[in-house]
């Protein structure tokens, strides 16, 4: 699997409305957006954002009633109008500013750029809701929107003359960004030239689409007690200037217009603005917060109820029919590895950790080859020899605490080696734990799964169920592949100590270390296994750990907060369960550590390289 089948060929940006509608799968988040207030959606890259924000509009609403037999056309107490932030909005203004100056009107042609990419996508909505209303009343509308348009094109300061069609006003828009284009390539190739700009720069898109909604209302039959939702795509990549203001329309400025934002899992904008804005809103009073991503064992649990439904969904289209993806993956439970590893009859009592049982042979088996291991027992009064807990209270604090840790642990010393290797150990299998290690990563999850059943696929196009060996490989496979990703994304560079570094250089580091301290170091209980974002790592590194908790490598854990001045400064953060079987580690975020301290302590193996904390 490639970055492209990770991140492009399932990104929901570049699907059609009905295709999005088709490939859905309603959920609580769904359910939430639907409510007629402000809402943030937050959540990492990949984790269904856009699929949400797109069902939200009327074309995928349409699509799926028709699929479904519903009335969510009917019922949804807003339009929705989707509008993408295009990232190089902002990347096209830095420029701009770097090459020219910071002239004031480089942001008026920003705001132009973004303010005609928001009509477009009224004017669209306008134009499905015509077609649509006519099948319904079986009648035509064009009278009516002659009417609209004259008003858009009087209002909107569209210049003359313009045939009053919604068609030609989308070109009329579309033609104004090919001239903004010409403005800004004049500036860069001739010598002190000022853009030319008309009324139609200065222009506020609120004041602009709060006219454009209140025409159509008085143009066409529509329920009027309708709202009009308009929903930001990305907020973290556009301009400073429209993070601003669509933060400040979470506080209502007209009750006819609701905002609907995507952003990652925490907004730290504020860290550039502070100085010169306070955000007023408030969550829970002015808006309320989704929070689509998994960082408690609650959100694991509603995550699992989607993979199942996603996962049969994929096989199905495979195979034509309902197949349960355990009979292809399996169960997911840890002894699995122990029981297709040595003979069952070693294995005689049903009752756990008791002698005979896997727990005890293989508590027994690492107490052998690693003597901190041991030492560790026979500190709680156990017998390395024969450990069995002496009561009720030591199996529940101690034996079923460290399980997974002692399993995890003797599948890399059996071998004999303490560091981690390109050998790929037999411990990313089942359904469940696939699901976990997808970690609320639809994107991811789907590769996955279709890569599962291509190798799960004989010749005759029967389906077989696959050994721990096989998904272990092309689960690891796949992290790998995802580090990759994650190293290409073009904002994963940064000049630190005069030195280039990349997100993945960060997060090798982050990996090994967590790999080291479970592994290598003398046996603990809880060893580290998530970090504390402190105040001693340097900007330019704060903002990759930022970017990667966009990309969905790094997860944010204490997630009660959604806007912060500092980011993510003293905030919990693990590595994504994507890259557990790249790093061989437990999908477990253990207790935590100062990232500062998991930097200094890699930096001191290679003196060579400067520090990347201060």
């Amino acid at each position: 699997m490639d970055s492209k089948i990770i991140y492009d060929s399932f990104n929901a940006r570049y699907l059609s409305y009905q295709e999005v509608a088709e490939s859905f799968i309603h959920n609580d988040y769904f359910d939430k957006l639907l409510k007629n207030n402000h809402s943030l959606l937050m959540g990492p890259r990949g984790c269904g954002k856009t699929t949400l924000f797109k069902m939200l509009t009327p074309p995928s609403l349409v699509y799926w009633d028709k699929k479904n037999s519903t009335k969510l056309f009917e019922t949804t107490p807003f339009w929705g109008i989707y509008v993408p932030t295009d990232i190089h909005w902002k990347k096209q203004l830095d420029q701009l500013k770097k090459d020219l100056g910071k002239d004031k009107s480089w942001p008026e042609i920003s705001k132009a750029t973004i303010t005609i990419n928001i009509l477009l996508s009224l004017v669209k909505t306008f134009a499905f809701l015509k077609n649509i209303l006519g099948e319904r009343d079986l009648k035509d509308y064009s009278e009516n929107e002659i009417t609209l348009s004259k008003i858009l094109i009087d209002n909107w300061g569209l210049a003359k003359p313009i045939s009053p069609t919604f068609a030609t006003i989308e070109l009329h828009l579309l033609s104004k960004i090919a001239l903004i284009n010409v403005e800004i390539k004049k500036a860069i190739h001739i010598k002190e030239y000022k853009p030319i700009l008309d009324n139609f720069y200065y222009y506020e898109f609120f004041d602009l689409i709060k006219l454009g909604c209140h025409a159509f209302e008085e143009s066409f039959p529509v329920d009027k007690n309708k709202r009009w939702a308009f929903c930001f795509d990305e907020l973290e990549i556009a301009p400073a200037w429209l993070q601003t203001d669509l933060l400040k329309f979470l506080r209502s400025r007209d009750q006819k217009i609701i905002f609907k934002l995507t952003t990652a899992p925490i907004i730290s904008l504020l860290r550039e603005i502070k100085n010169e804005y306070t955000l007023d809103a408030s969550e829970n009073n002015d808006f309320n917060t989704i929070r689509v991503w998994t960082s408690n064992q609650k959100q694991f649990k509603e995550w699992r109820g989607f993979c199942q439904q996603l996962a049969r969904s994929r096989i199905k289209r495979r195979f034509g029919k309902d197949i349960d993806p355990a009979t292809i993956l399996g169960n997911s439970f840890l002894e699995r590895v122990v029981y297709e590893s040595f003979p069952l009859e070693k294995f005689l009592s049903e009752k756990d950790f008791m002698k005979h049982t896997s727990s005890w042979f293989i508590f027994k088996e690492l107490a052998k080859i690693d003597n901190s291991f041991k030492v560790f027992l026979e500190k709680k009064n156990i017998d390395p020899n024969s450990p069995i807990p002496k009561s009720k209270l030591q199996e529940d604090a101690v034996f079923r605490k460290i399980k997974p840790l002692v399993i995890y642990r003797y599948q890399f010393l059996k071998e004999g080696s303490f560091k981690r290797s390109r050998k790929v150990v037999p411990l990313y299998y089942g359904e469940n734990l696939l699901y976990e290690l997808c970690d609320g990563n639809p994107r991811i999850l789907i590769g996955m799964i279709d890569e599962l059943i291509d190798t799960a696929t004989n010749k005759d196009k029967s389906i077989r169920p696959l050994s721990i060996n096989e998904q272990s490989k092309i689960i690891t496979n796949i992290s790998q592949k995802y580090l990759q990703v994650i190293s290409s994304h073009p904002d994963s560079n940064a000049l630190i100590k005069n030195k280039n570094i990349n997100l993945s250089e960060i997060i090798e580091k982050i990996g090994d270390y967590f790999h080291k301290r479970m592994v290598t170091d003398e046996f603990t209980m809880d060893p580290p296994g998530s970090f504390i974002v402190d105040i001693e790592i340097s900007n330019k590194l704060l903002d990759l750990i930022e970017l990667g908790v966009y990309l969905g490598a790094l997860v944010y854990v204490d997630s009660d907060e959604s806007i912060s001045a500092d980011g993510l400064i003293n905030r919990r953060v693990r590595l994504s369960y994507s890259l557990s079987a790249y790093f061989s580690l437990l999908s477990r975020d253990f207790k935590e550590i100062k990232l500062s301290l998991i930097l200094s302590s890699q930096d001191k193996k290679n003196i060579n390289q400067p520090s990347l904390f201060k």
